[in-house]
């Protein structure tokens, strides 16, 4: 079944903001029929014609959270979209498109310049949540040439006991844990993702073979979720290398709330991953270890 076109309205007037709003609570999830055909048109078109054509789609798309509803951040109401849930793995569900997703602003502007110049459709997965954060750059990263290969991940901290694989904003998560983790003697390895699809394998496994243990980070659903997924490459690519469970730490399997202390226990937290890396590295989460 071909997907019909959704027709959605670029501007609203004031006279509008309180249907707006209620259209926002009742099509919690229109955004994935005004992807649809989008998806289908681009991840097709690309695929039927070998690469021939060059079929460029850029869809940059608002992970917005409910703090900037419930928090006094009121008058930036235009920043709202459509849905406050995570669907990251939704869109690296469908074949032909490529899913990005950048943690700072050396990710940012490599991935982005790499989105526009790819001839496939991008989705590139921006967090609104680090608009307001600032992050060091170095004189390689302002170059006009700078740009990052889609595909690949990146090493943001070196470690040899338990591998974090994350992307966006909970890359900034792990790197808060890894540092608390270094107190107990466990040196925790951050991978950023910064590509959903193509997912980096190499990098990952690479990693998983060097210090023996898993921690994969997300806040979208854990149900075939982007942990899921790395998970299974693992399992699949370096089983004979782990010395313990794979930890999976996710959202909630819960719409996202409004409620700033109900949002909190529905994404995860800095010692959510503590405790994962702990348990995965058989440490107390009670008692510091001994290094």
């Amino acid at each position: 079944m071909v997907p019909q076109p959704v027709l959605v309205p670029s501007t609203l007037s004031f006279d509008f903001l309180i249907l707006m709003l209620a259209l926002i609570i009742w099509f919690i999830c229109i955004h994935l029929l005004y992807f649809a055909p989008r998806v289908h048109r681009g991840e097709i078109s690309s695929y039927i014609v070998l690469g021939v054509m060059v079929v460029v789609h850029l869809f940059p798309y608002f992970r917005n959270l409910a703090e900037f509803q419930s928090s006094k951040k009121h008058a930036r109401l235009f920043h709202i979209s459509v849905t406050f849930q995570c669907y990251a793995a939704w869109y690296a569900f469908c074949p032909g498109l490529k899913v990005l997703s950048p943690y700072n602003s050396e990710d940012a502007r490599g991935l982005l310049k790499a989105a526009i110049r790819d001839p496939d459709p991008v989705v590139f997965l921006e967090n609104e949540l680090l608009y307001g954060e600032s992050f060091p750059i170095s004189d390689g990263v302002l170059d006009s040439s700078f740009c990052l290969p889609i595909g690949k991940a990146k090493i943001e901290r070196k470690g040899k006991h338990v591998t974090i694989a994350a992307y966006s904003k909970m890359v900034g998560y792990s790197l808060k844990a890894a540092e608390i983790l270094e107190k107990d003697g466990i040196h925790a390895e951050v991978v950023n993702l910064r590509s959903i699809r193509p997912l980096d394998r190499s990098t990952i496994n690479d990693s998983v073979r060097k210090t023996n243990r898993l921690v994969t980070v997300e806040e979208a659903f854990p149900q075939h979720g982007v942990g899921a997924e790395i998970c299974a490459c693992v399992l699949e690519e370096s089983f004979s290398y782990l010395d313990a469970p794979v930890e999976r730490i996710a959202g909630a399997d819960v719409p996202m709330p409004y409620a700033a202390n109900l949002e909190r226990m529905a994404v995860p937290q800095v010692e959510d991953i503590v405790r994962a890396a702990k348990r995965t590295c058989y440490r107390s989460v009670l008692t510091a270890a001994v290094s």
